[in-house]
């Protein structure tokens, strides 16, 4: 078989000077690719030419589970991933309405294989919506002895398979493919190890009611001893001041998101309390100029945005979200963290969760 390099990424979040966009802020790649490279497995077991059909593809579109739900009128949908040359370039969301008599649910997996390099372009190009029927033709294989696809001739050649095996009386008439983001936009900051799931409270005291928001945090790697001497230093000698330029050049180790919004972070300290206990100290370099609310607006320059996260052993803990808090050394020799009188007032973060990834 041969070797499918999966792209990994992800699409990250907050409010800072220099937010990026994510492609789709409930898309997770890391954890789409597993099931990607799962049902390629699948793929291959069942169709028994599944090399030559590879072979002589330029691209496979692999949408490992695609659902159908409904009595009458069957609506279909799940994520894909486009793979040229083994690696997954970009990713999709397959779509459909069809009328029958299907009733329940049901679902099976599906590779759309681009067997010319026009089609692959033409599919490609559509940056939006690309539509079976009317921007390509696709045709859904048929089987023949000892489950070997015909795919001879055919610029378009979808095979659908389920548990129970090959299904020939697909039809993909109608189905749109809708592009959600570029494995590069995704994989940009690396495969995370450590995420924390946690909930906002950015509810308005002059108002009725909360107001919550949901943030995931993605570390990619903690910063080390080397690391965390040689910033004691600048702060020792240069202040906060020089702390945030130092910052501003250091890697990214970490990633926030809300929605569709990203802020990377240069900042990633775990230390042992007791009792199993942990504390993460997570900081950006950049500014933020607006909270989590459109509330709490109000403009923060020059300082840092610092997450400070207290786990148990059970996994789960609180934190807070501190918007242009400043980084000084005090007198004991030590480096002290605090917010400065400003309308931007520290976001409490409740339901906070921890899982090692993969």
């Amino acid at each position: 078989m041969r070797t499918r390099q999966i792209m990994i990424a992800m699409g990250l979040l907050l409010v800072g000077t220099l937010c990026v966009q994510s492609p789709a802020s409930a898309f997770d790649a890391h954890e789409f690719n597993k099931k990607v490279e799962k049902s390629f497995t699948e793929f291959d077991q069942m169709v028994s030419n599944s090399d030559d059909l590879i072979n002589n593809a330029a691209g496979l579109l692999m949408c490992p589970k695609v659902g159908k739900i409904g009595l009458g009128v069957a609506v279909e949908g799940g994520a894909c991933a486009l793979q040229v040359d083994g690696e997954t370039v970009a990713y999709y969301r397959a779509s459909s309405a069809s009328f029958g008599l299907t009733a329940g649910v049901a679902s099976h997996s599906q590779v759309m294989a681009f067997m010319t390099e026009d089609s692959l372009q033409s599919f490609r190009d559509k940056k939006k919506t690309w539509e079976a029927g009317v921007d390509g033709q696709a045709t859904v294989a048929k089987f023949g002895v000892g489950d070997k696809v015909a795919f001879a001739g055919k610029p378009i050649v979808v095979v659908a398979y389920g548990q129970k095996g090959l299904i020939g009386d697909l039809s993909v008439a109608g189905s749109r493919y809708k592009f959600i983001g570029s494995a590069e936009e995704y994989s940009k900051y690396g495969v995370p190890l450590h995420r924390f799931i946690a909930t906002a409270d950015v509810s308005d005291p002059s108002r009725r009611g909360s107001s919550t928001v949901n943030l995931t945090i993605d570390i990619q790697e903690w910063i080390t001893d080397e690391e965390r001497a040689a910033m004691t230093s600048v702060i020792r000698e240069d202040g906060g001041v020089g702390a945030h330029e130092a910052m501003e050049e250091m890697p990214i180790v970490a990633t926030v998101r809300m929605g569709n919004k990203v802020t990377v972070l240069q900042w990633a300290r775990a230390v042992e309390m007791n009792d199993g206990n942990w504390r993460v100290i997570l900081a950006s370099s950049d500014p933020v100029e607006f909270a989590l609310a459109a509330q709490q607006a109000a403009k923060v320059e020059g300082n840092f945005s610092i997450i400070q996260l207290d786990i148990d052993k059970n996994h789960v803990g609180t934190g807070v979200l501190q918007m242009g808090a400043q980084i000084n050394y005090d007198d004991q020799h030590g480096v002290t963290i605090h917010q400065p009188g400003s309308q931007v007032k520290p976001v409490k973060l409740m339901s906070v969760s921890y899982r090692k990834m993969d």
